[in-house]
């Protein structure tokens, strides 16, 4: 007769004592007639101190429960044993005294089982320390007593079986000394990797995606590194696109960038440690479509322009992105002396308002109530010089930017000539003009202005100008009061 080792795992229910289980489960020879409805156990015993419980007599009663950790009881017996001078305890499961059920009658095909040990390290009936395991795996010989389904009868010494939660699955003989792991549910020879889950998908646009997830255990060594990882295809490994994000356990989050829009994305998160990287479960993500929508309701096109995305077409909205209203100057004396934001049509006139958008002034551009859509803002004057070096330079960015066609060709909105007019950024400039300081109209379908959200002084601001007889795309600062179009770039 041979037998091998199995560490349990044990949830205690009280903590007046620590308690230490060691399974030793008999492999039958086949030789004999009748498997033996019989299990050794182990346990080192220690009081609430840590203190060993040395040389004497304690009482444990065995239960054996199926289904669940709360489930019906099975089997129960009763053992008086003593420890020896180094706190073991030694008994044999079927040999006790008998309370309930028969260890030989039990079907362990029907598992899941857990173990309930309840014991008095004084001898009496006062069961102070209760601990239930999962019990894991069970002898060959015990298993096919009751369960006749064909079990193999096993081809060495030590090998197990466990529960997976829908059938019995065989745990193949350890070396001497090798200790078993409980490693996400499933027993093992040797060291467990950490344990991840990826919790939720949010802040979900066109180009990117925010991961929330948990290491909830570091495993069997400390976790040096975690992040998430993404992919076209299921599965995501660390062969594919990550984002480090740091170490140990619990909460993390991270950002995910520079994604396509409109794509499906296959997003797990990854823990490793000295043993091994594990992956959590997986999530998918559509990112959604180049475009914005503000507080009135207004659509934008977008188009990302190193790795920024700004709307391509000039903003609508009347009001900021918490709902406060924008006020509308028709009066130009009122114009000239606004020092808080303000809006107009070109000459007031709506057509041509929803044809090229609303002019604005730059009290109303750098409002903080953001006169952009939500999750949107002004571009800063270093954002629109990267634009501009991204689109070859100021003296041919503005050729790229500008819509094609002109008036006299019944082609486009713009006076001829259209100087070097391609468009081919698909930023879509159109020739809406500007309000003037005084309160006046001026330059609609000659030339396009529009405003930074940074001032160079105290009366003026950045901005940039576009015009029919030129591929350039110049910057100057301007008055804070004179009417310009707008343009949105995505926060990151």
């Amino acid at each position: 007769m041979t037998s091998s080792f199995l560490c349990f795992e044990s949830t205690p229910t009280s903590k007046i004592f620590s308690f230490f289980i060691l399974f030793t489960f008999l492999i039958v020879d086949i030789s004999f007639a009748q498997s033996p409805d019989a299990m050794s156990y182990q346990a080192v015993i220690r009081d609430s101190d840590e203190r060993l419980v040395m040389n004497s007599e304690v009482a444990v009663r065995i239960s054996i429960i199926q289904g669940s950790e709360t489930g019906a009881v099975v089997f129960s017996e009763l053992h008086l044993e003593s420890t020896n001078e180094n706190g073991l305890l030694s008994l044999v499961i079927g040999s006790g005294m008998e309370l309930e059920g028969d260890l030989g009658e039990i079907d362990w095909s029907s598992g899941p089982y857990f173990i309930r040990t309840e014991t008095d390290p004084t001898g009496g009936s006062d069961f102070s320390l209760i601990a239930v395991s999962s019990l894991l795996s069970v002898p060959y010989a015990l298993y096919a007593t009751k369960s006749g389904d064909g079990l193999p009868s096993g081809d060495k010494s030590g090998e197990m079986l466990y529960w997976n939660g829908g059938e019995w699955v065989e745990i193949p003989a350890g070396n001497h000394s090798e200790l078993m792991h409980f490693c996400d549910g499933v027993p093992q020879w040797g060291p467990c990797a950490p344990l991840v889950v990826l919790n939720d998908l949010e802040d979900i646009i066109s180009t990117r995606v925010t991961g929330l997830a948990e290491v909830t255990h570091p495993g069997s060594s400390p976790v040096t590194e975690r992040g998430l990882v993404w992919s076209l295809e299921p599965n995501p490994t660390l062969e594919d696109e990550f984002l480090n994000l740091g170490s140990g356990i619990g909460e993390f989050e991270g950002r995910i960038i520079r994604l396509e829009p409109e794509t499906d994305y296959y997003v797990r998160a990854y823990a490793t440690n000295e043993w091994g990287t594990t992956y959590s479960n997986e999530l998918t993500v559509s990112t959604m479509g180049l475009f914005a929508q503000d507080i009135d309701g207004n659509i934008y096109p977008s188009a990302i322009y190193e790795n920024l995305e700004w709307t391509t077409e000039n903003l609508r909205s009347k009001r900021y992105a918490n709902g406060d209203p924008i006020d509308n100057l028709i009066n130009g004396g009122d114009w000239f002396d606004a020092t808080e934001g303000a809006w107009a049509y070109y000459d007031h006139d709506t057509e041509r308002g929803e044809v090229y958008g609303v002019l604005y002034n730059w009290y109303a551009a750098s409002d903080s109530r953001n006169i952009c859509p939500a999750g949107w803002r002004v571009p800063t004057n270093n954002e629109w010089e990267a634009l501009i070096t991204h689109l070859g330079g100021a003296s041919e960015a503005g050729g790229k930017m500008k819509t094609t066609g002109t008036i006299i060709g019944a082609d486009g909105l713009w006076q001829a000539p259209n100087e070097g007019a391609t468009n081919e950024s698909g930023f879509s400039v159109l020739p809406a003009g500007d309000r003037t300081s005084g309160g006046g109209f001026d330059r609609l379908t000659t030339a396009a202005s529009f405003w930074g959200s940074t001032e160079l002084n105290q009366n003026t601001a950045w901005g940039r100008r576009l015009t029919h007889t030129s591929t350039t795309i110049s910057r100057a600062n301007y008055a804070k009061n004179i009417g310009f179009s707008v343009r949105c770039v995505r926060n990151y």
